[in-house]
């Protein structure tokens, strides 16, 4: 299974989702329901067969559901590199009736590598909230998830520091370029601390 990369040339994903918004073949009767389940089930070679073959990654089901609510909301992480390369940025912001984007699934469970390529790949608007009146950030806070919560704080697509290695207030420091290594290496480290890190206490 391909690994998910947050890191992929921006102007070829670009191009894609261009080439997505305004040609999209009609796929065949159930195409989109057997897309649903691979991205639930993480099997990412039927992922990328159903979307060559004219899938549409921006359906939703009658729940208002996307294969990128179903792949985030499963933990599915190359699934969801996949379907960010066919999104519009709507389909990326897209929220279900009550209120959730796929960036609060990821967050709530805590998947940080979801949450990184929601951000960095699909420039997830994370100041969306919920019918509950909660940001994906505050899904982060109540469970607890110490990565997420920084990930979530920090001004990742806007090239800040993502601050996992002091403070999370990062304001008034400078801009300093979130590049792959640096992110990457920054994920690696909080993973070593991960014990250390579900028991700190964590103030809003």
């Amino acid at each position: 299974m391909p690994s998910l990369s947050v890191f992929d040339d921006g102007e070829r994903l670009s191009e894609r989702r261009q080439h997505r918004a305004v040609v999209v073949a009609q796929a065949p009767n159930g195409t989109e329901e057997k897309l649903f389940q691979a991205a639930s089930k993480g099997k990412v070679s039927l992922v990328d067969e159903l979307l060559i073959g004219g899938a549409c990654a921006d359906y939703a089901n009658e729940k208002d559901e996307t294969p990128l609510h179903i792949a985030a909301a499963h933990n599915q992480e190359a699934c969801v590199g996949l379907l960010l390369e066919n999104l519009t940025q709507a389909g990326v912001n897209r929220r279900r009736p009550n209120g959730k984007t796929a960036l609060h699934y990821a967050a709530n469970n805590g998947s940080a590598k979801i949450v990184l390529a929601l951000l960095v790949n699909g420039n997830a608007d994370k100041t969306i909230v919920d019918d509950a009146g909660r940001s994906p950030l505050d899904l982060a806070y109540a469970a607890g998830h110490a990565t997420c919560i920084r990930l979530l704080k920090a001004r990742v697509a806007e090239g800040m520091d993502i601050g996992l290695h002091a403070r999370t207030d990062v304001s008034d420091r400078p801009a300093t370029p979130a590049t792959p290594g640096r992110l990457m290496r920054a994920l690696s480290f909080s993973k070593r601390r991960k014990s250390s890190c579900d028991k700190e206490s964590i103030s809003v």
